[in-house]
């Protein structure tokens, strides 16, 4: 069977990725797809191997390049107009001719045109621990997640859903750069302030940061600067104005002829500064691919936090990158844990606030019992956390999908 694998990227990563290659927009199809497989930013690069050694022929899709899309059409010739924005995607998929379809990007317009433009292929969608993909649910035939919970939900809205935990790429191992250990804990990630994201995982750090330890914070919220400030905060002086105002009774008489985009939105709360200012000596340029590895690599310590939208299970990639790369990871309780690493001995775990900055101090004090730990986890990821370990799931859970649609069709 043929697996397709449609990956999408950031845009904060694709500005990044050409920025250090100037060049590389101007070579062929075949040497950028190369260069973005190599670099291993997400799922890029992964599948291919992993799923051709499962049985099929494999192969990645990338959706939403710019520089990659032209240099596919100076090659092949215009896509057609007809298939869309997505045209170059859509018509490579066509002559791939896929019978199982992956897909990172979900667009609902570009899933209809694709399976329109293939027939019937059997397609799966992917949501992680935050849900924010609801209206492509009905177009797959199988949505994944790496969240438990996440699962649980998609079924409740009556589509089917299989878990699929996140992996580790050992192509990684090949170009990190032998390294000394920095002797500072390292956490990378996002921290958007709202409910269902990062909140919990803010107040963590601020505590990490109040307590003195030695962390950089590798984190898109880096590049918020002034202006950015300015706004919140000229935002907040509204909202502000709004809640004053709507006590008194002659200007709440007028507040709903008013345009809510200059009032705040009413019921959401006070708008938030984009970072903690306490947070902000810590933050260090957000780092996505072997950039984001290296940093993991270099670092004695990398925490993980999950999202709040994920309170049970440990489902982030997080847990896979750090161990895989051979640096301790100390991360938070959950139900499933013991079914994926042994605590206190491939990696450690903290039950709260006070537990973590305690045995950060302690890891951070004790270098070789650190790497102890950090060589038992890779051991650990590399023998059953791979992509290729992760293929046989996923096959699985394909042809168990198969015989659902055969079932039904007969």
């Amino acid at each position: 069977m043929r697996f397709a694998y449609v990956a999408s990227c950031y845009t904060s990563y694709l500005e990044g990725f050409y920025a250090t290659r100037p060049l590389l927009a101007f070579e062929p199809y075949a040497t950028q797809e190369s260069a973005l497989a190599r670099d291993c930013f997400g799922w890029n690069g992964c599948w291919p191997a992993a799923m051709t050694a499962a049985g099929y022929q494999a192969r990645d899709f990338y959706v939403g390049i710019p520089a990659l899309d032209r240099a596919w059409e100076r090659e092949h010739g215009k896509a057609p107009d007809s298939l869309g924005p997505y045209r170059v995607a859509i018509r490579q998929l066509q002559e791939f001719a896929p019978d199982v379809v992956l897909f990172d990007h979900h667009d609902a317009d570009f899933l209809r045109a694709l399976r329109q433009a293939l027939g019937n292929p059997l397609m799966l969608g992917w949501e992680g621990s935050a849900l924010g993909k609801q209206a492509c649910w009905p177009l797959v035939d199988l949505m994944l997640s790496c969240a438990p919970e996440s699962v649980d939900i998609i079924r409740a809205a009556g589509i089917a859903s299989e878990h699929l935990h996140h992996g580790f790429n050992p192509a990684v191992l090949e170009q990190l750069p032998l390294t000394a250990k920095s002797g500072h804990l390292a956490f990378i990630g996002q921290l958007v302030r709202e409910s269902a994201f990062h909140l919990q995982r803010e107040a963590m750090l601020v505590r990490i940061a109040d307590a003195g330890l030695p962390f950089d914070l590798y984190s898109p919220s880096h590049a918020y600067g002034g202006r950015d400030s300015l706004q919140a905060l000229a935002k907040i002086g509204v909202y502000l104005a709004y809640q004053a105002g709507a006590r008194l009774p002659l200007v709440s008489a007028r507040i709903p002829r008013l345009p809510y985009a200059y009032l705040g939105a009413r019921g959401r709360g006070m708008p938030k500064m984009p970072v903690n200012p306490r947070l902000r000596p810590h933050l260090r340029p957000a780092c996505f691919g072997i950039a984001m590895y290296s940093r993991i690599a270099e670092s004695s310590v990398c925490l993980n936090i999950h999202a709040d939208s994920s309170p049970h299970y440990a489902s982030n990639m997080r847990l896979f990158e750090t161990s895989g790369v051979g640096t301790c990871l100390l991360t938070d309780a959950r139900h499933n844990l013991s079914g994926l690493f042994e605590a206190d001995r491939e990696i450690m775990v903290y039950e709260s606030v006070e537990d973590c900055i305690e045995k950060i101090g302690w890891l951070l004090a004790h270098p070789l019992e650190a790497a102890q730990i950090a060589a038992a986890g890779q051991s650990r990821t590399l023998k059953d956390h791979t992509f290729a370990r992760r293929a046989e799931v996923l096959d699985a859970h394909i042809q168990a999908a198969l015989r659902r649609r055969h079932s039904v069709g007969k």
